[in-house]
Order: structure tokens, then sequence, then C-alpha cells
């Protein structure tokens, strides 16, 4: 459960960053040329991932966009004088399922990012999740002060 927590949290950071992630920095600390060098992903899993991010990028945005613009007739709509609880509740739901319409196309981009590497990238990568998840707790102790 936590690493499904930890997973959707990273993957929400990435959609927030949209198609950023899909570029390279001058630095060469992008998330694309960090996963290429850990996992060591051949050029044409790079560009595969870059289309994979942009794709999803794109269809976030989107159902972005349109939760920004219900939440705003949401605001406006409890602010008036007669609101009416009906729409009002129609547009909560509304916001609930683009909310899982994202889920689902963060979901689809892990799969296909999984579905491209190969056996040995894939323990990389779960070696991976299992440092992040120690780096958590490391973190939760020293807030605590146990560490």
């Amino acid at each position: 459960m936590k690493l499904k927590l930890l997973l959707f949290t990273l993957g929400l950071t990435l959609i927030c960053q949209g198609s950023v992630f899909a570029q390279d920095k001058k630095d060469g600390k992008s998330p694309v040329r960090v996963l290429k060098a850990s996992l060591n992903l051949t050029e044409e899993q790079v560009t595969e991932l870059r289309e994979l991010i942009t794709a999803r990028a794109a269809a976030v945005r989107e159902k972005s966009e349109q939760i920004k613009l219900t939440q705003k007739q949401i605001g406006e709509e409890t602010q008036a004088e007669l609101p009416d609880p009906q729409l009002i509740g129609e547009l909560v739901l509304m916001v609930s399922m683009l909310k899982q319409d994202i889920g689902q196309h963060q979901q689809v981009f892990q799969t296909a990012f999984r579905a491209m590497l190969t056996e040995e990238q894939l323990n990389k990568l779960s070696q991976i999740y299992r440092i992040a998840l120690m780096n958590q707790a490391a973190e939760a102790l020293k807030h605590l002060k146990l560490r």
C-alpha cells in the first residue's frame, strides 16, 4: 500500500511537471537521463519513455484544466444567492471522475513504462523503489529525532 502511494505521488509529481521531464536539462539531471543511467536504458527506450511522458502530460493537462474550470464553477455556485445543491453535487462528482481519469492515465503510463523494460531493468527498478521507501523511513526517523 505504501509503495502504491509512493508511486502515485511520484506519478503526480511527474504529471505536474508535464512534458518538461521529457526534455533533457543542460546539467544532465533530467529524470529521463537519470533513469537512462540508473536502468541502463537504450536509446529506443529513452525515446519511448519521452513519448509516454509527453502523451500522458497532454492527456492529464486537459483533465486538469477541466478540473480547474469545474472547481471554479463550484465556487461560483456556492457563493450564489440561491445555490443549487444538485448542480453542486454534479460538479463535485465531475471533479471526482476527472481525478479518476488522471489516475487511470498514470496507471497506463506505469504499465507501459514497465512493459518496455527488460527483466534486469525491472529488478533494478524494484531496488530503486525499496531504496526510496528506506529513504522515507530514514526521513521519518530524522523528523522524530529517533536518528
